[in-house]
């Protein structure tokens, strides 16, 4: 399986106040490629991504489909 990171990801990444933290989160997104046996995921009804793990206290928002994961959002770290 691969890991392809949307635009809207990318643009998260780099609005992240500590670039250690961009680092970090794209470090440990291999940890998606567990599907479906990945820590701290929750899958959510009706809502698209339907998909969301938390990563050093981030939130990543992510798809699967046709044998990829698509990284949508990673939203503001706590």
């Amino acid at each position: 399986m691969k890991i392809e990171v949307r635009k809207s990801a990318i643009d998260d990444l780099r609005s992240l106040k500590r670039e250690n933290e961009a680092k970090n989160i794209l470090q440990t997104l291999e940890r998606i490629l567990r599907y479906p046996n990945i820590e701290n995921m929750k899958k959510f009804a009706n809502y698209d991504p339907p998909y969301r793990v938390v990563i050093n206290g981030c939130k990543v928002l992510f798809d699967f489909s046709e044998g990829k994961a698509y990284i949508a959002r990673v939203l503001v770290c706590k």
